[in-house]
């Protein structure tokens, strides 16, 4: 691929020296624009570019915080967008590890719930590297934990078991959070020791919650790695 990337930039200079009078180089410089989706301010790891004054975002992170899955074919040299069931997130925390080279991304399709309402909240870990990686991890890659606004705090045990996962570049790995883990921590928060005493619970009360995702690993050299992203829901009375 590297040897393919030089080959070009060589050819695209010879043409340039050869005198094609018609051929316009593009100037690309980085903007400062900001991008809003919605209404909805979203952060942008990547670089924003100005060319001939007009604005190139990244197409991955306009198309994932739209609620698309970005994936990429060395195969076919081609980019997919698909659009899948669910929603579009209006409400993300993305954090990049330049060390590890991964990207751990939060997403929720409300930054408001009504009580009783379903809570849509997924995560993607994405190998950001540019190269192949292959990390250790226990039987779970990603995890959560929510914190109330009183500071109860309910985190998902990650499991013993030890894995291996190869990921390519731009592989991603997805994980939702679970409706059982919410329930889980309404009924310990409600102070419910047996289940037969569990009252009607719905997944969140009214109240200001924050969400971790949280991927612990281990990688080629045996480091170890933890990247967290959060963020901030409120449930509202219906």
């Amino acid at each position: 691929m590297k040897k393919l990337k030089l080959v070009t930039i060589i050819v695209a200079a010879a043409a340039l020296l050869t005198g094609a009078s018609s051929t316009i180089v593009p100037k690309a410089v980085l903007s400062d624009a900001k991008l809003h989706i919605n209404g909805l301010k979203f952060s942008v790891q990547d670089p924003v570019l100005n060319v001939f004054n007009r604005i190139y975002v990244p197409l991955r992170a306009v198309a994932e915080n739209l609620g698309n899955d970005v994936t990429y074919s060395e195969h076919d040299k081609a980019v997919y967008i698909r659009t899948p069931s669910n929603p579009i997130s209006t409400l993300n925390s993305v954090v990049d590890d330049n060390e590890s080279g991964f990207r751990l991304g939060l997403y929720s399709a409300k930054s408001q719930y009504t009580e009783g309402e379903d809570i849509r909240i997924w995560t993607r870990l994405t190998n950001i590297s540019g190269d192949d990686i292959t990390i250790s991890h226990g039987g779970g890659l990603l995890y959560y934990s929510i914190t109330d606004f009183d500071g109860f705090t309910e985190v998902m045990s990650p499991t013993l078991q030890l894995a291996f996962t190869n990921f390519g570049n731009h592989d991603e790995f997805t994980s939702e959070l679970s409706e059982a883990f919410l329930t889980v921590f309404s009924l310990k928060k409600a102070g419910v020791t047996e289940l037969h005493e569990a009252p009607e619970i719905v997944n969140l009360p009214v109240g200001t919650y924050t969400i971790k995702a949280i991927s612990e690993f281990g990688d080629e050299w045996d480091r170890k790695k933890t990247i967290t992203a959060e963020i901030e829901i409120e449930i509202l009375e219906e």
